[in-house]
């Protein structure tokens, strides 16, 4: 009987001002040797380069640009649009 691996989702919740804490975390992120999760980043601006960390990095990320400048309301989004 082989054993069931969980899937993990990883909702990351961000001004997306600070692009190189956020790379770094992606980069962590690749590096671990877990691979079954998805990646949800909620961001209440600069989508585009973090999508591009995430593309340069090989990841695949749900990239979700709210708009909006309220972190509590960005971070339930992207909570809603995990899996």
């Amino acid at each position: 009987m082989s054993k069931r691996v969980p899937y993990i989702s990883i909702v990351v919740n961000t001004s997306g001002k600070n692009l190189s804490t956020i790379r770094r975390l992606l980069y962590s992120i690749k590096l671990q040797s877990y691979k079954n999760y998805e990646i949800t980043i909620a961001t209440e601006s600069n989508g585009i380069e973090i999508r591009q960390a995430c593309s340069e990095l090989g990841l695949k990320c749900d990239v979700i640009e709210t708009g909006y400048w309220n972190r509590c309301k960005t971070g339930n989004i992207g909570i809603l649009r995990s899996r």
